[in-house]
């Protein structure tokens, strides 16, 4: 069969289709995002079939070259499926299984600018032929591809910072956050907020240790992580135990659920292991001396003051994870008049909050990443989380729809997942100190 020909296409491209159905058994959560990856082995097949265009004069080894540089990225990724098949994703290494899907999105992107020329061209040429009703040939497109090319080489150059670089280049955001009624004991309360850190990608502790030496810098009186520890199991938190346990704030460290940490990523061969690994993460939170919050509150006292700090479980409107959350259950014996920090992984959350007649004073999230992509221009961050997600990264003043105040914060992450890069928007520690306003 020659590479050439038809035959081998429609094979491949079969094999991939067959690669991702595995997936999708073995990764239900995903299976929203597995057609992407046919579209990604059709521009595969799109571009080796220019290659063997009778207009395109190329030498044999540079063609041969050009068909393997073609092929690879998605020959890594169907290796990776297939062995699904076989393996859970926790029998790879991580730093294996993160980086040889790292490096074929790395070769996607290059190819993205040059995709873009070809399919231009052939466009071009049908209107010229159908529309226009004139034989033509193709178009000159060398200059084009040249141009191209120059902007691959800078995006695989920004796309190897953010892998190198960036992605562990921790910045400290500082914000004061004004409460009416908030109590004078209170007043200057210093909450560290971390989120997402999901250390199944997590290719050296070092970066982990350094970004816990800057939390404890901050003298916080308390530290909030809004969710997502790991990636698929509880297993991947242990080589980090260690480090996790050295975090400490006068008031203790409050953790809520994500929904990366049910294990809903999975599919168990036994529901009992599935189950196992959801209390194997309630023992972990335990072992660190971290309060798990699941849909339940604490208290801090002060003197005479309170400050009530809530948790939930994971809030989802998707079908691919379930919802965990129970907001009547959160804010039970809380009163109304009561100051209140509400822990929650997933902003969207704010759509039933607004509906709750009672003042939200500080409620923290994640689960954004700010997409690990953006640019910052005169003081303004622009990322295409903002095409997802309403509330994506930062500060923000809500109103319930009784008028009641919501300061909302939401974490940008300071793990990251689907590729180990960050660009643009930095991996973050969140200080936030309460003012009685």
């Amino acid at each position: 069969m020659k590479l050439n020909s038809l035959r081998f296409r429609i094979i491949y491209l079969i094999l991939f289709i067959i690669a991702c159905i595995i997936a999708a058994y073995r990764l239900p959560a995903y299976i929203n995002r597995l057609p992407w990856f046919i579209v990604l082995v059709i521009s595969d097949l799109y571009i080796y079939q220019w290659l063997y265009k009778p207009d395109i004069r190329i030498g044999r080894s540079l063609r041969i070259t050009l068909v393997f540089f073609t092929f690879l990225p998605s020959f890594m990724i169907l290796c990776f499926f297939l062995s699904l098949a076989i393996f859970s994703p926790l029998d790879w290494n991580p730093v294996l299984r993160t980086y040889l899907l790292a490096l074929a999105s790395l070769f996607y992107l290059i190819r993205l600018f040059p995709l873009c020329i070809l399919l231009l061209t052939d466009v071009r040429k049908v209107v010229v032929s159908v529309i226009l009703r004139k034989k033509t040939g193709y178009f000159k497109i060398r200059l084009p591809i040249i141009v191209s090319l120059i902007m691959s080489f800078f995006t695989a150059v920004l796309y190897l910072l953010g892998m190198f670089y960036w992605v562990y280049n921790f910045q400290i955001v500082e914000k004061e956050v004004c409460i009416k009624g908030l109590p004078e004991d209170f007043d200057g309360y210093r909450i560290v907020h971390i989120s997402d850190f999901h250390l199944g990608r997590w290719h050296s502790k070092e970066p982990l240790k350094r970004a816990f030496n800057m939390v404890n810098s901050l003298d916080p009186d308390m530290i909030a992580f809004t969710g997502d520890l790991v990636n698929y199991a509880t297993v991947e938190a242990q080589p980090f135990k260690e480090i996790l346990a050295g975090i400490n704030a006068k008031d203790g460290i409050f953790a809520v659920m994500g929904n990366h940490d049910y294990g809903d990523y999975l599919r168990w061969n036994d529901a009992d292991k599935k189950t196992e690994n959801l209390k194997d993460l309630q023992k972990l939170y335990k072992d660190l001396g971290w309060v798990l919050l699941d849909n339940t509150n604490n208290v801090i006292i002060r003197k005479n003051s309170r400050l009530f700090i809530a948790g939930t479980g994971n809030f989802s409107t998707s079908g691919h994870y379930p919802d965990y959350c129970d907001l009547n259950a959160t804010l039970r014996n809380i009163p109304d008049s009561g100051r209140l920090v509400l822990l929650t992984h997933n902003p969207r959350i704010i759509s039933e909050i607004k509906t709750i007649d009672r003042s939200f004073d500080l409620v923290l999230s994640g689960h954004t990443h700010g997409l690990q992509f953006g640019i910052s221009l005169c003081k303004r961050e622009f990322s295409p989380a903002l095409f997802i997600f309403k509330y994506w990264g930062g500060f923000f003043e809500i109103h319930t729809n009784q008028n009641q105040k919501i300061n909302l914060y939401v974490n940008r992450g300071l793990g990251h997942i689907a590729f180990p890069a960050r660009i643009g928007i930095k991996p973050e520690i969140t200080l936030l100190i309460l003012k009685a306003a």
